[in-house]
C-alpha cells in the first residue's frame, strides 16, 4: 500500500486478467479500499465476473462512499443487466426527487437511468422529469449541479473552457498581476457573499440579478439625446451610469426613459455540460477572500444638452 493509487490500480487490472483462484475474494476486499481508484477498479472487475456480488459493493459505494466513488460507481452499476440494478436506480430516483435533485452524484444517477431499457426505470425517470417541469422555481432542474463538484477542475474550466471564456470578463484574485478581464464583476470573495444556489443561478441565467456597474442600460433624454453605459446605481433622484470615458450622475428629471440593466454575460445553461456547471459552482464557492478596494471612481454630473443629438 506504499504504492501510488494509480500504480496499484494498474497492477490490479493486470491481476484481474490472470484470473487467479482467489480473484473474487481479492476484489471484494479491494472494493472497500481507501483509494477511490483502486476500489472502483475492483468493482469494475467484480461486475465482469460476479455481477450480483458487484451490485452489493456498488450500492454500498453509492450510499456511503464519497462523491467521486459514488459518481463513478453509477456508471458501473448501470452497465449490469441484473434487474436488481434497475430497482436500485428507481429507488434512488425517488430519493433524489424528495431531495429536490440535490445529491453529489445526481448527474450520474440520471445518466444511469437514461441508459437502462427497463420500462419501470424509464417511467421513474419520466416521473422525476415531470416533477421538475411543473416546479414554480425555474432553476430547480439545475439543483443536480449544486453538490459533488471538483473545485480544481472548476478552476481549469474557468481558465480554459472555450464555450464559457470566463477569464475574458472576470478576475478572481488580487495577488500580483491578476489575470482576467474587467468587463464582469471581480469574483474574489463571492464564495463568502453567496451560497451555491445563488452561484449556480448566476451561471444559468446571469440576467436574473445583475451586479451593479455591469448591466448595460440605454438612457433616452427629454431633449432627444441618448446614452448607453453600465448601470452603477439607482436612487429616487438620479441614476449613475459608467461609460468608457467617464462615470455620470444623471438627474431623473432629465430622463425620458431608460432600459433595465442587462447582463452582457450569456446564459451558461445549454452551453456547458451539467457536470461542468457543478465543477464551476464548486470552485466559485472556494473564493472567500474579498478583493482589495479599488480607487474611488470620480462621478461627474451630466449635462444632457452637451450630448450628441440633443435638441
Amino acid at each position: 500500500e506504499t504504492l501510488l493509487p494509480e500504480t496499484r490500480s494498474k497492477a490490479l487490472a493486470v491481476y484481474i486478467t490472470r484470473k487467479e483462484k482467489d480473484l473474487l475474494e481479492v476484489l471484494v476486499k479491494l472494493a472497500e479500499d481507501s483509494s477511490d481508484e483502486v476500489a472502483l477498479s475492483a468493482m469494475k472487475g467484480l461486475s465482469d465476473i460476479a455481477p450480483d456480488t458487484a451490485i452489493v459493493s456498488l450500492e454500498k459505494a453509492i450510499t456511503s462512499g464519497g462523491a467521486v466513488r459514488a459518481q463513478q460507481a453509477w456508471a458501473i452499476l448501470a452497465a449490469i443487466a441484473d434487474p436488481e440494478a434497475g430497482k436500485f436506480i428507481i429507488n434512488h430516483l425517488t430519493k433524489l426527487q424528495a431531495a429536490e435533485g440535490i445529491s453529489p452524484s445526481a448527474i450520474e444517477l440520471l445518466a444511469a437511468a437514461k441508459s437502462r431499457k427497463e420500462p419501470e426505470v424509464q417511467k421513474a425517470l419520466k416521473d422525476y422529469q415531470a416533477y421538475f417541469a411543473k416546479k414554480a422555481d425555474p432553476y430547480a432542474q439545475y439543483n443536480i449541479a449544486l453538490e459533488g463538484g471538483d473545485p480544481l477542475n472548476g478552476f481549469s474550466l474557468f481558465k480554459s473552457l472555450p464555450t464559457g471564456q470566463c477569464m475574458r470578463c472576470h478576475k478572481f484574485s488580487d495577488k500580483g498581476n491578476a489575470a482576467g478581464g474587467d468587463a464582469g464583476p471581480h469574483l474574489a470573495g463571492i464564495g463568502k457573499l453567496h451560497d451555491k444556489k445563488y452561484l449556480l443561478e448566476s451561471l444559468v441565467n446571469p440576467g436574473a440579478v445583475v451586479a451593479p456597474g455591469y448591466g448595460i442600460t440605454s438612457v433616452s433624454f427629454k431633449n432627444g439625446a441618448n446614452l448607453v453605459g453600465n448601470m452603477v446605481e439607482e436612487t429616487p433622484e438620479k441614476i449613475v451610469v459608467s461609460t468608457p470615458e467617464k462615470t455620470w450622475s444623471i438627474k431623473r428629471a432629465d430622463i425620458a426613459a431608460y432600459t433595465p440593466p442587462v447582463s452582457a454575460m450569456p446564459p451558461m445553461a445549454g452551453v456547458v455540460k451539467p457536470e461542468e456547471l457543478r465543477d464551476l459552482v464548486a470552485w466559485l464557492a472556494t473564493l472567500e477572500t474579498k478583493a482589495k478596494p479599488g480607487k474611488p471612481v470620480k462621478v461627474e454630473e451630466l449635462d444632457p444638452a452637451k450630448l450628441p443629438g440633443a435638441k
